[in-house]
């Protein structure tokens, strides 16, 4: 239905304004869901879009091994010798496989935290989000906290409950 709704606008403002209105469609197509959009010949191919929005699943995707790939984050340097300490939150979107395919920063307290972060979170593994029984692609948010414990030698990433 969205697929023949904008091939249906982009064939009509192509016959009225000509082929570089119909490149500006792009905002229309991505507003109805497409992840992607290309113009081949007059009609457009919308390719699916990730999950938007709160879908409902009825099982939410659940990292398996996220103390190891905390244990893998270094705590920047310079952040533990000047004392920052922060918050970063990610959100990931999980395949059916279990895989972080894509990521979203949230809210970070520090560039050099969030680099720490984004560095290893594509280590995570996941058992997938499932909607009634079958594995389905969904959102996690999972919160990254960093801390100094007593001197910046002893600096910790701790995970929020």
């Amino acid at each position: 239905m969205k697929k023949m709704f904008v091939n249906q606008v982009v064939g009509r403002v192509r016959q009225l304004f000509g082929l570089s209105v119909c490149i500006s469609l792009n905002a229309v197509a991505l507003s109805l869901g497409a992840q992607e959009i290309s113009f081949n010949n007059g009609t457009v191919t919308v390719m699916p879009s990730e999950p938007v929005g709160y879908e409902a699943v009825t099982a939410d995707a659940k990292p398996l091994n996220l103390s190891e790939v905390v244990a893998q984050i270094q705590y920047p340097k310079a952040c533990s010798n000047t004392g920052i300490q922060g918050k970063v939150y990610v959100r990931i979107l999980v395949n059916t496989e279990g895989k972080p395919i894509k990521h979203t920063v949230l809210k970070s307290d520090n560039e050099a935290l969030t680099e720490a972060t984004l560095k290893v979170i594509y280590n995570l593994v996941f058992e997938p989000g499932k909607l009634d029984g079958k594995a389905v692609n969904s959102w996690v948010t999972i919160p990254f906290q960093y801390k100094i414990i007593g001197s910046a030698s002893t600096s910790a990433i701790h995970m929020l409950p």
